[in-house]
């Protein structure tokens, strides 16, 4: 059973609630580029110092990925814009890309194979993603951006 949360902007479950500085947020009112950067850059700082204190932006990125995929693939874009290292992007596409295509593949495919010809870093991105766990037409399409690209990491 889901326990339900007063956070000042009304009763939300707790699933539907992200912890942005310390502060609980609804997701559909993520939508301004400050939030994103605000969970992108904790999440990027976690990656980087795996401190507890900032494990928040890992599992809300998580939790965006299968509850406001828009929004997660805004913060994919704003993590490639600031993130390059090939070990940040690893875990990027091993864990919140990957479970943005698992739950949502079909709808971001087509956005997936335009960036992986039009960004380089995007491209390096792509690499990352193991397609287990993704349905089989958006695996068979992620391995022909893959191989087409230097093939998966």
């Amino acid at each position: 059973q889901q326990q339900s949360l007063a956070c000042g902007l009304g009763s939300f479950s707790a699933a539907t609630l992200l912890h942005i500085d310390h502060v609980f947020v609804a997701l559909d009112e993520i939508s301004n580029m400050t939030d994103i950067k605000k969970l992108t850059k904790a999440w990027i700082d976690y990656q980087n110092s795996q401190d507890e204190e900032l494990e928040w932006a890992s599992d809300d990125f998580i939790d965006l990925a299968n509850e406001s995929p828009e929004i997660a693939w805004e913060c994919v874009l704003e993590l490639i814009d600031t993130e390059t290292s090939d070990e940040v992007l690893a875990i990027l596409a091993e864990g919140p890309l990957e479970d943005l295509l698992a739950e949502h593949g079909s709808h971001f495919i087509d956005r997936i194979e335009g960036m992986s010809k039009d960004n380089l870093v995007f491209s390096r991105l792509i690499k990352h993603v193991w397609v287990d766990g993704i349905p089989a037409q958006i695996q068979d399409r992620i391995r022909t951006i893959q191989n087409n690209h230097g093939g998966q990491a």
